[in-house]
């Protein structure tokens, strides 16, 4: 099972997609849905990481100490560093009470449920929610919450056969997903920062992956011709529509498009777009 090891550029250049709508977004530059570039970030990290946890689930050599210490130091410093810089920058300008909900946050992202602070004393789209420097930590604790999970799932699928581990894990998305629909109806906030209600985007990047690293194991599958190239230019629309036409109140299941485009996109890696368009130097330098 290698189907995913080795550096792949488009996936550089469309984490770049992603990270360009949510910096349009936040500047006010005519993208009122460039936040849909999270729901991208969701998707690929699914894909990239879940494959690699499956991958070492099914070999018997995954290690919770190993992975959790490769994120620490991979995703601490940077946090930190932000966290400090925003400290010193609330210091000077912030007021009492809100350097307390600062300070809030800030302890709350370290271990990693940013996302449930934030959800208790703010929404992402009321006017001071943009004045906050931590705002977007929430995704992160979202995605740390989402990979204490998975491993245990993935190990414990593990020794089921193929068809059922896709159907289980297809399951587990498909309920995520119902889940956000129906929690639409009561707490909306709450669906967009909670976990159980946004692990059916991560979980279709993990999907994905599992199917790629099987489908590598038959030889002569190189997916080439009309097919990928349609799969592709789809996947694209769908990712840069939403971009530009969604706005702050829709609603989260409507992100399933964006999402369904992602997964396009990192399927179509033979693909015109994907070898030549996504994986320019200039394209995947934003990445």
């Amino acid at each position: 099972m290698e189907a995913l090891k080795g550096y792949r550029c488009d996936i550089d250049g469309i984490r770049a997609l992603a990270v360009l709508a949510v910096i349009a977004y936040h500047f006010g530059f005519g993208t009122s849905g460039g936040y849909v570039g999270v729901d991208v970030f969701f998707v690929i990290s699914g894909f990239l990481i879940g494959s690699l946890i499956y991958e070492d689930a099914q070999a018997g050599r995954f290690s919770y100490l190993k992975f959790y210490t490769r994120r620490a130091r991979r995703i601490l410093p940077a946090l930190l560093v932000v966290l400090a810089v925003s400290y010193l920058v609330m210091l000077a300008m912030a007021t009492p009470t809100e350097m307390r909900n600062f300070s809030a946050t800030a302890v709350a992202s370290v271990f990693s449920v940013s996302n449930i602070e934030l959800w208790r004393s703010m929404g992402y789209f009321r006017p001071n929610a943009q004045l906050n420097p931590l705002l977007m930590t929430w995704s992160l604790g979202v995605e740390e919450q989402f990979y204490l999970l998975v491993p245990v799932v993935l190990l414990f699928l593990r020794r089921w056969p193929l068809r059922w581990r896709l159907w289980s894990l297809a399951g587990l998305l498909v309920a995520s997903f119902v889940l956000a629909c129906v929690g639409m109806l009561f707490t909306p906030a709450g669906v967009f920062y909670m976990l159980p209600t946004r692990a059916w985007e991560l979980g279709a990047g993990v999907l994905l992956g599992v199917v790629a690293i099987h489908r590598n194991q038959r030889p002569g599958e190189s997916a080439t011709g009309w097919s990928v190239e349609l799969r592709a230019a789809a996947g694209l629309l769908l990712i840069l529509v939403p971009t530009f036409t969604y706005r702050s109140d829709t609603p989260v299941p409507y992100m399933a498009v964006p999402v369904l485009g992602t997964v396009l996109l990192l399927g179509s890696s033979t693909s015109f777009i994907n070898r030549r368009l996504l994986s320019l130097p200039a394209v995947r330098s934003w990445g």
